[in-house]
Formats: structure tokens, C-alpha cells, sequence
């Protein structure tokens, strides 16, 4: 339980750096219909992931 609940921060925080880091260069280069793309596509990988689908069942 700890264990689960442990991984889940840290993946909650390693998902926040990226999407931190996705906006910065958004904002930084003006890029934003490209950019806006790509934020989709890393978020459609992220939610595809198998580590990220048991976060979900263990939210359920």
C-alpha cells in the first residue's frame, strides 16, 4: 500500500516536470499549435502506459 502510494507521487512528480518543461518551451519558442501536438501526443503516451494504467485502477 505504502509502496503504491509511494510510486504514485513520485510518478505524479516526474509527470509535472514534463509538463512543466513541455510549457516552458511553448512559451519560450511561441511554437504553440506544434507544441500544443506534441503535449497531446506525450499525454496520450503517458495515459497509455502501463504504470500509468494501474495508478488509475488504484484510484478506482
Amino acid at each position: 500500500m505504502t509502496i503504491h502510494l509511494l510510486q504514485h507521487i513520485i510518478f505524479t512528480i516526474i509527470v509535472r516536470v514534463i509538463i512543466i518543461a513541455l510549457v516552458t518551451q511553448m512559451t519560450v519558442h511561441h511554437h504553440l499549435l506544434i507544441q500544443a501536438d506534441v503535449m497531446a501526443v506525450v499525454a496520450g503516451e503517458i495515459k497509455k502506459s502501463p504504470f500509468m494504467q494501474r495508478a488509475f485502477d488504484d484510484l478506482r
